[in-house]
């Protein structure tokens, strides 16, 4: 496929921490790759069902580090049984006007080999990459509708070359699934045990981001948020959804999409398809952000938004 293509790797519903639906999709190549259940007379019959995703694509021109660099990214997602989902999920940034464009520069970025430091300065690495793991454990078996999962994603490697990720992000998560019906509750960890390393990166200063938005988590990085929401299939004809949010967002100061402040929301929506044509979605959000000022005082916004949307479809 060839477009501006919007994707969401990982089980969370309140966002991904590695490639989300926070930045608008980037212009991209991709493929798409499905093996439904695999034969069981063969040596692979153990994995199940397989899925493969790829993509290729350039960010923005407006970037304060280096225009246009690639990124790329590849999923699989495996379904030995139908009560367990394993995923595998790598992105990486190369490239970009004045720096390394090279076939020999991607496949050092798809090859893992450009983690490694061995110039004064790092400045030779060919990219950023994220890379981690993902489950989703059913248990319907014991507790109808009910399944666990969870996410853990790299913001670097192991020092020691081992091909395994390091300063992890970390979300966890319950679901219950019903007839038209749907309640979650996550929790989200994006600070990476290492303040201001989460989304940043020394040659790509702009960061993992596209635009100014994240192109992993919507709360950028050295945030820990917690999450309750819920959808309705059938009111008034379409789709109802209620999300509250709570927790602290940047709190190393370092990411620039929020501010550091204590974060309380909620949001309500409502969205209805037309004939397939068009589809209409009508949102009511409010916000609550605070932090402590020197002296004790408090710093308090409030903002509360009405949106209304309207998609529509090109047949």
């Amino acid at each position: 496929g060839a477009g501006r293509i919007a994707r969401h790797w990982g089980p969370g519903w309140d966002g991904s921490l590695i490639l989300g639906t926070a930045a608008r999709p980037i212009p991209s190549l991709s493929v798409e790759a499905a093996s439904g259940p695999l034969d069981e007379d063969g040596w692979w019959w153990w994995l199940g069902e397989v899925d493969f995703s790829a993509f290729l694509g350039r960010l923005e021109d407006e970037r304060g580090d280096y225009a246009r660099p690639f990124l790329m990214g590849m999923r699989v997602v495996v379904r030995p049984w139908p009560w367990l989902e394993l995923g595998l999920s790598r992105t990486a940034m190369w490239g970009g006007e004045g720096r390394d464009n090279s076939l020999k520069a991607f496949l050092k970025s798809v090859l893992s080999r450009d983690n490694s430091c061995y110039q004064p300065g790092c400045s030779e690495q060919p990219g950023n990459q994220l890379g981690g793991y993902d489950a989703r454990l059913s248990l319907d078996r014991w507790l109808p509708g009910v399944a666990l999962y969870g996410q853990m994603i790299g913001e670097d490697s192991r020092p020691d070359d081992v091909p395994l990720p390091a300063k992890n992000m970390y979300m966890a998560g319950a679901e219950w699934r019903g007839n038209d019906a749907l309640v979650f509750a996550e929790w989200t960890d994006s600070t990476a045990k290492a303040a201001g390393f989460a989304y940043n990166h020394f040659i790509f200063t702009d960061g993992y981001r596209y635009k100014g938005r994240p192109l992993g988590y919507w709360a950028d990085g050295d945030s820990d948020i917690w999450t309750v929401g819920g959808l309705l299939g059938d009111v008034f004809g379409g789709q109802a959804l209620a999300v509250l949010r709570y927790g602290h967002l940047n709190s190393a100061g370092e990411n620039p999409t929020w501010p550091n402040a204590r974060l309380s929301s909620a949001s309500l929506q409502w969205r209805k398809v037309f004939d397939r044509d068009f589809a209409l979605r009508i949102a009511l959000d409010h916000q609550a952000l605070s932090r402590s000022q020197p002296g004790g005082t408090q710093q308090n916004w409030r903002v509360t938004q009405l949106r209304v949307q309207l998609d529509g479809w090109l047949h």
